[in-house]
């Protein structure tokens, strides 16, 4: 896409909200109020009211970027912790288990010999 915005290939980006473009605050002082001016685009988000062809809304814009950023930090700050005690109580994380095991149907979070390949497994370690 940014490829085709030098090349000036199209005159619009329209996202849903800025967050779907970019939560890099680099980015959006990059590519929304630094290049698509340059190259002639215009920018809009519609769910955040945001149009670089409006000239007023830049600051929001940028809060925008900001919060998006701030969230998305929090948010993997909030994983990372989940993940953390859960590996601390012993608990499975991973999202396939490892050949011969399988997810436990009762708790997603343990894993259990799979009975299927467990002939294979053994005969592995012979």
């Amino acid at each position: 896409m940014i490829e085709a915005a030098k090349q000036k290939k199209f005159q619009i980006v329209l996202c849903k909200s800025q967050s779907r473009f970019t939560r890099d605050m680099e980015l959006v002082e990059k590519y929304i109020h630094s290049l698509f001016p340059i190259w002639g685009i215009r920018f809009i988000a519609v769910a955040d009211n945001a149009d670089t062809e409006v000239k007023g809304n830049k600051k929001a814009r940028q809060i925008n970027g900001l919060v998006n950023e701030w969230y998305l930090e929090d948010l993997s700050e909030n994983v990372r912790m989940v993940f953390d005690l859960k590996r601390r109580e012993g608990k499975y994380i991973g999202g396939f288990p490892i050949y011969g095991y399988q997810k436990d149907p009762v708790d997603k979070n343990r894993i259990i010999p799979d009975p299927e390949v467990a002939e294979v497994v053994r005969q592995i370690y012979q």
